[in-house]
């Protein structure tokens, strides 16, 4: 057996492991059920695929999202590593297809959404697979605590019950230590190893700007540090109009969401990636899987809705661990509509009902059927045939997802795919007495190996310009291969799906538990308070800040964000001190002193200014506080 070091080389093309992951793959490689927590850059995916390719079997990967999973399945298969990827908006018939591979091919990584666990189809199958790691990708999705939490990932324990001797490897970049706890104990974990990488960031500086005039601000920032920017914003109208905004002032930039075209997102981010475009304004869409070291500057637009959602996406500056930064540019309205954003996000459960019941009919789905379909949805129509309201229907959509009943699919992450259903001899035949047919059948054998046996993703818009042809020849000449049966062909569709989990209910049957609905609204209300109080912060450390609200303790203050700057400036002098900070000093002298003492002997000093001097002169115990809660010098 090679060793991981060896792996690491061969496929990677690292001469060494970052901190941490080594322990992670020797504690898997040890049977052990093990945590990871590694922040956004930290090399997660290498903590199961090193250990996944240093035995004989495959790994099993759940991942919630098809955009993710699709991205790590390509990577592997240009290190020419078998990986697949099955979800809900995969047909039935392809399921069936990639699960043989997996119980009888040479495939290394099946990548999987936890809803497809629980079905029986891939039950049968799990108990045929020869399973040498379950990998949890997102981990923090299965706390009701985390930021994401999925009830689909309750089913993961379930399949210990098939694989009760394989090890468990839980990954996630940002939980608490409740969560922490959730996850060991949802996933019903035997002893687990728990690794946790620091939250602090050394190279990651942390800026907040409140400020009215934020495009100027934003203007000035861009001109002030140079390098790859990532800019994000809450809706895709915003991307477009800064993406315009950012270029009418010379700024080299553009816009991405979920809207956009295959073909768009994808030329707009390898333009993004290669450096030809510097700035990339976007939602929450854009940076799952990305993997740009040299990202300088990650710029919020927005105030995000959680701790945990700003860390995971401005941990995507600085993965080279040079300096960069983090900003957040907010006004007093920002404040404003991020508590109208909760609002929205737990609409009133009679909506909540109303919407699944519309949705079903809708889709034309019987009472007590449906289950395990998918269906095409056009948000947009179903919106106006309804008359509902779009930020509190799609939030509806999200919970009725959280109680496991259906799951809304973003099709435009959905490549299109297809397999040959005719053998060789035939395509040959048939190609020969069909002339027109033989230049596209001629190039997808070239070009797409294993189509004879699997199904692959294609890029319709690139066999056109391959071929030097019209797209809607190619879209003709393989939806014609379809219709005569040589081949098996799921065209790319720019509408969502709707995946039933479950049998359509009664509209009186959808069930909420009071208790933890509102508990659950009780806990995102916190994390959004915390957001605030982390933008209208002016005293501490904005790395302390975060490190301590993930559960760390004893943690220093960084020197390089806007608050410890701030601080800095204010002993920077001359002599080395501020006379501001050499007058407290001579006021504790004699006797210790009460904060209010302090503050009415320099009551002619600006108080924020006392108050940071304060903070400072604690932080570099000049000071110490008593148990009488006054302030005495340190000798």
């Amino acid at each position: 057996m090679r060793s991981a070091l060896e792996i690491l080389r061969d496929y990677w093309g690292y001469k060494e492991f970052r901190p941490l992951q080594a322990d992670i793959i020797e504690s898997v490689n040890h049977q052990q059920d093990t945590i990871a927590l590694l922040p956004t850059g930290g090399g997660k995916s290498i903590c199961y695929q090193v250990p996944g390719l240093m035995t004989d079997g495959i790994c099993i990967v759940i991942s919630p999202l098809i955009a993710l999973m699709n991205d790590q399945v390509n990577n592997l298969t240009k290190r020419n590593v078998k990986a697949l990827a099955i979800h809900s908006a995969l047909s039935r018939y392809e399921i069936d297809i990639l699960l043989d591979h997996c119980v009888y091919g040479n495939v290394k990584f099946l990548y999987i959404s936890p809803e497809r666990l629980k079905t029986e189809l891939f039950r049968q199958r799990l108990s045929k697979m020869k399973v040498n790691l379950l990998a949890v990708d997102e981990a923090h999705c299965i706390s009701e605590w985390g930021y994401d939490f999925r009830p689909s990932y309750l089913e993961i324990s379930s399949a210990r019950e098939i694989l009760p001797d394989t090890p468990i490897l839980a990954l996630t970049a940002s939980a608490t230590p409740e969560v922490v706890n959730d996850i060991s104990s949802k996933l019903k974990l035997s002893r687990p190893q728990v690794f946790r990488k620091s939250f602090k960031r050394e190279n990651l500086s942390y800026v907040v700007y409140k400020d009215e005039g934020k495009n100027q601000k934003l203007i000035h920032i861009l001109t002030s540090v140079n390098g790859s920017t990532i800019i994000y914003v809450r809706s895709r109208n915003k991307a477009r109009e800064y993406s315009e905004l950012l270029r009418g002032s010379r700024v080299n930039a553009t816009y991405y969401h979920a809207g956009l075209s295959h073909e768009e997102r994808s030329d707009r981010q390898h333009r993004w990636m290669d450096g030809s475009i510097r700035v990339m304004v976007c939602t929450n869409a854009f940076g799952m899987g990305i993997d740009k070291p040299d990202v300088r500057l990650v710029i919020h637009i927005d105030l995000p809705e959680s701790p945990e959602a700003y860390y995971q996406e401005a941990g995507r500056a600085g993965r080279d661990e040079k300096r960069s930064y983090a900003v957040v540019l907010f006004d007093n309205n920002d404040i404003v509509q991020l508590r109208k954003r909760m609002e929205y996000k737990y609409p009133k459960k009679d909506m909540i009902a109303s919407v699944y019941e519309a949705i079903g009919n809708y889709l034309r789905i019987a009472i007590g059927s449906g289950a395990e379909s998918t269906h095409n949805f056009d948000l947009a129509d179903f919106l106006f045939q309804y008359n509902l309201h779009p930020q509190k229907t799609f939030n509806s959509i999200k919970i009725l997802e959280q109680l496991g009943l259906i799951q809304l699919i973003d099709s435009s992450y959905i490549p299109a795919r297809l397999k040959f259903k005719a053998d060789r001899n035939e395509i040959y035949k048939f190609q020969v007495e069909n002339r027109k047919f033989e230049q596209i059948i001629q190039y997808l054998l070239r070009t797409y190996s294993g189509v004879m046996d699997d199904f692959v993703p294609i890029d319709e818009a690139q066999i056109a310009r391959k071929l030097e042809i019209d797209r809607s020849i190619v879209l003709s000449l393989l939806n014609k291969l379809k219709e005569l049966d040589y081949l098996f062909y799921e065209a790319r569709s720019g509408i969502n799906r709707i995946y039933f989990i479950r049998s359509r209910v009664p509209q009186k049957e959808v069930f909420f538990d009071s208790k933890e609905f509102d508990r659950k609204f009780e806990i995102d209300q916190t994390k959004m308070e915390a957001v605030i109080k982390y933008a209208t912060n002016e005293t501490d450390c904005r790395n302390i800040f975060i490190t301590t609200y993930f559960g760390e303790k004893e943690v220093t203050p960084c020197g390089i964000c806007d608050i410890c700057i701030n601080k800095r400036k204010l002993v920077e002098n001359k002599g080395g001190k501020v006379l501001l900070v050499s007058e407290i000093e001579e006021f504790l002298k004699t006797e210790a002193k009460t904060v209010e003492d302090i503050l009415y002997h320099f009551s002619n000093k600006n108080e924020k200014e006392v108050f940071a001097a304060l903070r400072w002169m604690m932080d570099e115990s000049v000071l110490k506080k008593t148990p009488e809660n006054t302030f005495v010098l340190n000798s």
